[in-house]
């Protein structure tokens, strides 16, 4: 039980989310033998949703497949069946700049999951720089030509989901929980309790951690945002 409450600190609900998110792009955006590039990955791994996953990354310390700058992919265009791009838009000095890499070197037709933070605490990776509402983002994807298939922020949301990601940001690192800290209790509990804010209708339109799209580059040239 106190391995698994460890977990919950470490893993938040937004995590567990961002997870399901990738498994539906996987499912139903990505045939078997797609190649899966993940732009800026390497902390988490979305390996086991993909036969064929690679992850880019400019620092060597992650241990990248492919070591490359997101705004200056090495990649040719037109070349890759689809893209993973989360938690790395709020790092960049220039999102535009990756958003126009991604449209550059997929393949006319390939599609991309994207996730961002809304409401989330500072995280310095190596920098920090900003956040994006829904329409922040849907206006930045269709600028730099992308069909916008789904967007939602509706499941990160919710009384009880939000009070868990407050709670865990309370603590001082929040990736080693001390098992004597009350904090990683009260955290277990808004989990639980979290499940009830769907049902209990308590989620709230305009207060979300994050924001996932899927997006597609279209078939026939750029089109206007």
């Amino acid at each position: 039980m106190l391995d698994k409450m460890k977990r919950a600190l470490r893993d938040t609900l937004t995590r567990g989310r961002i997870e399901s998110g990738v498994r539906h792009f996987a499912e139903s955006y990505c045939a078997t033998e797609d190649k899966v590039y993940d732009i800026g990955g390497g902390r988490y791994s979305y390996k086991k949703y993909f036969k064929n996953y690679l992850t880019v990354n400019l620092d060597p310390s992650e241990g990248p497949d492919v070591r490359g700058d997101a705004e200056d992919l090495p990649l040719r265009s037109n070349s890759l069946d689809a893209v993973l791009c989360i938690a790395l838009l709020e790092h960049v000095g220039n999102p535009e700049k990756v958003l126009d890499e991604i449209y550059r070197t997929l393949k006319p037709g390939g599609s991309a999951y994207v996730w961002v933070p809304f409401y989330w605490r500072e995280h310095r990776y190596p920098m920090d720089h900003q956040r994006y509402t829904a329409d922040g983002l849907s206006h930045l994807l269709k600028k730099a030509g992308f069909t916008v298939k789904e967007i939602t922020r509706e499941p990160y949301s919710g009384f009880f989901f939000l009070a868990a990601h407050d709670i865990r940001f309370l603590v001082r690192d929040p990736h080693k929980p001390n098992a004597l800290n009350p904090l990683l209790y009260l955290h277990a509990l808004a989990c639980i309790l979290s499940r009830a804010d769907k049902p209990l209708n308590l989620r709230h339109p305009t207060l979300y951690t994050g924001v996932e799209a899927i997006i597609q580059k279209p078939t026939g040239g750029k089109q206007n945002g």
